[in-house]
């Protein structure tokens, strides 16, 4: 649970996630865009530091990246990633 005055949403609209990720992966995923370190995250969804790490690293192998930028990037832009572009 977020703490009293804080939402559990992030500051933007981010579309659905993956549907390789799972649930817990998927509330994470958005965070890795708001430029918050693994606590803050943590703290934003009422979950341990260390689970966020786990969700994050669980990502970054799914979606075949190795930093949150690139996370992102194979999530919000896949055609850049699988060579799709017209």
């Amino acid at each position: 649970m977020a703490p009293r005055g804080k939402s559990n949403a992030p500051r933007r609209r981010w579309p659905p996630a993956p549907p390789e990720l799972s649930p817990a992966e998927a509330m994470v995923l958005p965070w890795l865009g708001e430029e918050l370190t693994y606590r803050e995250i943590g703290r934003q969804l009422g979950i341990k530091e260390a689970t966020v790490r786990i969700h994050a690293s669980r990502i970054y192998l799914k979606l075949g990246a190795l930093t949150r930028h690139g996370a992102l990037v194979a999530w919000l832009r896949p055609d850049l990633i699988h060579g799709t572009v017209n």
